[in-house]
């Protein structure tokens, strides 16, 4: 008979869709813990399971990904109302900051939430690297 490898919970855990944090921002499969503390901060582990998610760090990459798309979308909406409207420099600024505002806090959690998925999914910890 062959020998058969015991899986703990982290290894175990990786074999589960990693969508389930994508996007949605909640605990690998769980489904109910959140992986945020706060509005952007990433809790230590999971409340639910007890994984550490002190490995995995999002760093920049949600926040410049932001940046590239919601700047090119205000540009193009500024630029088009110059064009059709050419209204006062006050209202360019009282309509594109909201906006901005907006759509960035909008996008950067799941953007964070898919980065720190992908992480889990993808990347080694602790010099562990799994299937």
């Amino acid at each position: 008979m062959g020998a058969t490898k015991e899986t703990g919970p982290s290894e175990k855990n990786r074999t589960v869709n990693s969508f389930s944090m994508q996007f949605s921002t909640v605990a690998h499969d769980v489904g109910a813990a959140s992986i945020f503390n706060r509005f952007l901060m990433v809790a230590g582990k999971c409340d639910s399971c007890g994984l550490d998610y002190a490995g995995h760090d999002a760093t920049d990459g949600p926040a410049v990904i932001v940046m590239m798309f919601v700047g090119f979308i205000v540009a193009g909406l500024a630029l088009w109302m110059e064009i059709a409207f050419e209204p006062p420099i006050w209202l360019h600024l009282v309509i594109c900051v909201p906006v901005i505002l907006v759509l960035s806090l909008d996008a950067l959690r799941p953007l964070k939430g898919l980065f720190i998925g992908t992480q889990y999914k993808c990347r080694s910890v602790d010099d562990k690297f799994f299937p």
